[in-house]
């Protein structure tokens, strides 16, 4: 994803870097920038501090300058300028395990520790929060997902599938809290699925499902019918994208629905020239082919994939489910994808939601209206964030008669809230 802070970030690098070589008379190198160069945009940045914003944007420099000297063997200076930069941007959480573990190294434990538990309770990446527990001597060794594990029991299970690349803690906590949550086991196996390749494009996606809506819209399809005749455009290329838009359009704003052509312009404009996804309803397919062999009444399976996944008429998703089967997806609930400070809690408890929402589904739960419930549906990430991460009593009920069904006579717990100040 396109991060608007880093490249800010380069750009200031490389306009000081222009600077400085008018300066010292030198060319950067494949290797880097000469430390002199370096030290000039680095300071340039520090003289800024009481611009924090712009400050804020520019620590790049800062951090690539203290990195260089470290490299260099000079990590009494590296440290000064790492302590600079962090106190500008202190959730460089990559810098800080920098500087943690040049505190251990010299002797220097309890600065060291401090901050490999920062690091700890916010990261969201996997390799960062192995390097904080290395750095805390506690184990860091991966969860192992294995392919073909057994499914407990003879009642209902939530089987977890990983597709692609996902972070082994995420799929533990989740597996444990979707345990609290409901009351029945969960098990993690992999199936090696390959996702291969995104292959679909989120403007394409929209706009056949706007053009399937319209071609349900028995008068609405008319009208574009008979403007199309009139403006000569034959009806085999009447549904050809660049020429559908348009058409579609003028008949809203001449039937008044202003509003609605504004609305579909916007979206259009705001998906256009994005990144390409994953097909959903492909991967969801995918998942029951190679469960198949597993499967057995009362046996839900839910793929979890770090990949930003869509399907027609909407420009992405946050899970799909079916009977039986579901795929949800923590892309968008990542800080690097909303620019977010990392909070690895807010993130497990985003995609426990979602899980709440598609394993419903998986079980024939119909959606609750009630607005705090896990369940309910969002129409944004912020309304998601407000949701709380547990069941309201209708969804609770629901999910004891669906368990009934396969001999397990329990109604789920109501688990207590946990509180983040970050959310």
């Amino acid at each position: 994803m396109f991060d608007q802070r880093n490249y800010l970030r380069l750009m200031f690098v490389l306009t000081l870097s222009a600077v400085a070589t008018q300066i010292f008379g030198v060319e950067a190198t494949s290797g880097g920038l000469d430390l002199n160069q370096m030290k000039v945009s680095a300071d340039a940045v520090l003289q800024n501090v009481g611009d924090v914003s712009h400050s804020q944007i520019n620590a790049g420099s800062v951090f690539a300058y203290a990195d260089a000297l470290m490299a260099s063997g000079q990590g009494n200076a590296a440290v000064v300028y790492l302590t600079k930069g962090l106190d500008l941007d202190p959730w460089r959480l990559d810098e800080q395990l920098v500087l943690a573990n040049w505190y251990s190294n010299n002797k220097q434990a309890k600065k060291a520790r401090r901050i490999f538990k920062y690091v700890l309770q916010f990261a969201e990446k996997e390799s960062y929060r192995e390097d904080a527990l290395k750095g805390l001597g506690e184990s860091s060794e991966k969860f192992i997902v294995e392919k073909a594990a057994a499914i407990p029991g003879n009642g209902p299970v939530v089987v977890l599938v990983p597709l692609g690349v996902v972070e082994s803690w995420i799929l533990e906590h989740l597996s444990e809290e979707i345990n609290l949550d409901l009351g029945i086991p969960v098990s993690i196996m992999g199936l090696g699925i390959d996702p291969g390749p995104a292959t679909r494009d989120p403007w394409s996606g929209v706009l056949n499902g706007i053009k399937d809506g319209v071609k349900k819209d028995a008068v609405l399809s008319v009208k574009i019918l008979d403007l199309a005749k009139i403006k000569g455009i034959q009806e085999q290329n009447l549904w050809k994208d660049d020429t559908f838009v348009p058409l579609l359009l003028d008949v809203l704003k001449v039937m008044g629905k202003g509003d609605d052509a504004a609305q579909i312009e916007m979206l259009l404009a705001q998906v256009k020239g994005s990144p390409l996804q994953w097909d959903a309803a492909q991967l969801i397919e995918e998942i029951k082919k190679q469960s198949r062999p597993w499967a057995r009444d009362g046996v839900v399976f839910v793929g979890v994939t770090s990949l930003d996944i869509g399907s027609d008429g909407l420009s992405f998703q946050f899970g799909i489910s079916e009977t039986g089967t579901a795929l949800i997806s923590y892309h968008r609930f990542t800080a690097e994808f909303n620019n977010e400070t990392p909070n690895n809690l807010r993130l497990t408890r985003r995609l426990e939601k979602q899980a709440l929402s598609s394993v419903g589904f998986t079980f024939g739960i119909v959606r609750c209206s009630t607005p705090w419930c896990a369940r309910a549906y969002p129409n944004s990430l912020d309304e998601h964030d407000v949701k709380e991460n547990k069941l309201c009593d209708q969804c609770r009920e629901g999910f004891r008669k669906a368990f009934a069904k396969y001999g397990l006579d329990i109604m789920p717990p109501v688990k207590p809230q946990k509180h983040n100040p970050d959310l």
